[in-house]
């Protein structure tokens, strides 16, 4: 029981401080800083990566399941992928020291 009762205290004090304002702006900035460092040309090979994938098991795999689930990863790495982009054009001064970094026009 003893364990069931810290499980519970650990995930009381974790909601509380999603309710804090500066606790998900450090955790939305980690994330975008994070996102900002990989290439947006990574996320476009691996869609296309996925698409090959899912052609290849379209005619390998006897179970036709797993063509579409890894087709469906597309769709998610391009969306990732605008997301980066995104966040270096929205946020150019945390990226200064940055080699790929975007830069909106002026």
């Amino acid at each position: 029981m003893a364990i069931l009762d810290q499980a519970k205290q650990t995930m009381g004090k974790f909601a509380n401080d999603l309710k804090n304002e500066n606790f998900r702006e450090g955790i939305s900035q980690q994330l975008e800083n994070q996102a900002s460092k990989v290439p947006p040309v990574s996320f476009i090979g691996l869609a296309v990566g996925s698409i090959v994938a899912s052609a290849a098991l379209t005619f390998i795999a006897k179970n036709k399941d797993y063509a579409n689930f890894v087709g469906l990863w597309a769709p998610t790495l391009l969306l990732m992928g605008l997301y980066n982009k995104l966040v270096k054009l929205e946020h150019p001064e945390r990226l200064s020291n940055s080699s790929s970094a975007v830069r909106p026009l002026s």
